[in-house]
């Protein structure tokens, strides 16, 4: 299959089913990874697949980008204790039981720990319609929930700098130099950018969008390329979209993030699904079940546990419940930290390949959990 051909179907089918797919609460992006699900069901791979690749794998790099450049401080400084509590509770909990499942299969336990603070991240933005539908965003549980959602990222970030610190000590070329430049210039140049915010960068008061994107460009390809020293792309990605973040004016934030957001998740985000989809390995989720089955309930249970444990007595029982239960969706970061360690070996196939179908089932189901609770419950205000 001709390489633009395959990139025409990936976008088509990702209109067409994605559109139907969101009427019935799944998000979109499941899309493209059945097609990838499909394409490597039946060995259907293009014979262009390494030029596929190549976009793919840079498309992993815009989805850590624009990660970097949602982490919002100031928002972290205007949630509640309470919010910040339960979320270190939660999402500890999680990380540790975890870890502590993965390293039962034989794993080592700097990768488990990676993989049980991917388990214990939220994906967001499933859970915004089913808020809304029922009218939730300004009760206790839709702060709650909104507010952990927000605190969650910085455990996201977490995550992918220890993925990008061990993808880089595997490195086989590894010396001073080479660590220092690649991994000391990159969080220096950040902390350096988040200094000068008051500086004036731009040659207008009010930069035009070409101008502030490609100035994210250039920050995006300059930390890959200087994190590429140390094998620390993936950390370089990040930190490009911490330092875009302290340039942009604040009155500019959100049209830059709209920008960057309709480019990473309409064009890269695409190609990184169904990627995805294409690499995970179907054989491995007969072969090891329980590895899959595990890291499904394992994530339920937790945060089932520790929601009811950290927030009963504020929210009540049934609340809590739909609480652990919303922040059990996940398919978010969860999937670019997967194929991130596994792409760079450091995971084998059977885990990534319980990591993605566990996070599938997690968004698919839970959310009609979630539902089927509201349904039968009246959450106070």
């Amino acid at each position: 299959m001709e390489l633009f051909l395959w990139l025409a179907l990936i976008f088509a089918f990702s209109l067409i089913l994605g559109m139907l797919l969101e009427r019935i609460k799944i998000p979109w992006m499941f899309a493209p990874l059945f097609l990838g699900l499909l394409v490597n069901a039946f060995d259907l791979k293009t014979a262009h697949i390494s030029d596929f690749e190549f976009v793919a794998k840079l498309g992993m790099y815009f989805m850590l980008f624009i990660i970097g450049f949602k982490l919002d401080i100031e928002e972290f400084k205007k949630l509640s204790k309470k919010i910040l509590k339960s979320t270190l509770i939660i999402n500890t909990v999680c990380s540790i039981l975890g870890m502590l499942l993965v390293m039962s299969f034989g794993y080592p336990p700097m990768v488990a720990l990676i993989a049980g603070i991917a388990m214990a991240t939220v994906g967001e933005a499933v859970l915004v319609p089913i808020l809304e539908e029922f009218k939730l965003p300004k009760t206790k549980l839709g702060t709650m929930i909104a507010g952990i959602g927000v605190f969650d990222d910085v455990f996201e970030v977490i995550a992918i700098i220890l993925a990008a610190t061990l993808v880089a000590s595997g490195a086989k070329t590894l010396n001073a130099e080479t660590i220092v430049l690649g991994l000391g210039l990159p969080v220096l140049l950040t902390l350096a950018f988040m200094y000068i915010t008051q500086v004036r960068v731009f040659t207008r008061k009010r930069p035009i969008m070409e101008e502030l994107l490609l100035i994210g460009l250039t920050l995006l390809f300059t930390y890959l390329a200087i994190g590429g020293m140390a094998g620390a792309e993936g950390m370089g990605a990040i930190l490009a979209g911490i330092s875009l973040r302290n340039l942009v004016p604040n009155k500019d934030l959100k049209k830059t993030e709209f920008a960057l957001e309709m480019m990473v998740y309409g064009f890269f985000g695409p190609l990184f699904f169904s990627w995805v989809g294409m690499t995970v390995d179907i054989k491995s989720i007969i072969a090891f079940p329980l590895l899959t089955l595990a890291f499904y309930f394992v994530a339920m249970i937790a945060k089932i546990i520790a929601s009811w444990l950290t927030t009963e007595k504020s929210l009540g029982i049934w609340p809590a419940l739909v609480l652990g239960i919303a922040l059990s969706v996940r398919f978010s970061t969860e999937l670019v930290i997967a194929q991130f360690l596994f792409s760079n070996g450091i995971i084998d196939s059977a885990l990534f390949t319980a990591i993605v179908v566990s996070s599938a089932l997690a968004t698919v189901i839970n959310p009609f959990l979630m539902i089927a609770v509201l349904k039968k419950v009246k959450i106070r205000k």
